[in-house]
């Protein structure tokens, strides 16, 4: 089940980025649409999306989460699926590539999405701490439920200005 879970919350992380991307179809310099990657060149935001997805399916987090941030979208969505990588990079047994970044730094873009407005990280949000973020190899949570911080997130749905407050929460936690 929690495999499962993973792979829905991978492919929702994907969809993001394939959502955003559509819409921010940036122009870059001679009226070509894309990203310019590492080496200079125009990647097109279907390759770009494409190279994240596969980067997933291989389970090689740390370059999903890499190639994500090359995303030319909001910075809020930048956030909200970044974090989503890591945090999933963190419960998948069978990953080839960890993420780089802490579950904290993970928790931390999901955050400022959050305080940003951006309901899915919201959401997210709510359904970690209800569930928790566990491994099937590693006894206990790497993200225990909370139902306070589950509570909050929940009722941040109804009024994003109580982000702030759940955060210093779990900071305090």
């Amino acid at each position: 089940m929690a495999k499962h879970q993973a792979i829905v919350s991978l492919l929702l992380a994907a969809t993001v980025l394939l959502t955003a991307c559509a819409r921010s179809n940036p122009q870059v310099a001679g009226g070509k649409s894309g990203t310019v990657g590492a080496s200079g060149s125009v990647q097109e935001p279907e390759d770009l999306n494409r190279r994240i997805v596969d980067a997933l399916q291989r389970g090689r987090y740390a370059d999903a989460a890499l190639l994500a941030r090359q995303a030319k979208v909001s910075r809020p969505e930048s956030d909200f699926a970044v974090g989503e990588i890591i945090l999933q990079g963190y419960s998948d047994d069978s990953a080839a590539q960890p993420p780089r970044e802490t579950i904290e730094e993970g928790l931390a873009l999901i955050e400022a999405a959050a305080l940003a407005g951006h309901q899915q990280a919201v959401s997210a949000l709510a359904a970690t701490f209800h569930t928790g973020l566990s491994r099937r190899t590693v006894d206990g949570f790497l993200v225990k439920p909370d139902a306070a911080l589950n509570q909050c997130w929940e009722d941040t749905k109804e009024s994003m200005q109580m982000a702030r407050s759940c955060i210093d929460m779990r900071k305090k936690h």
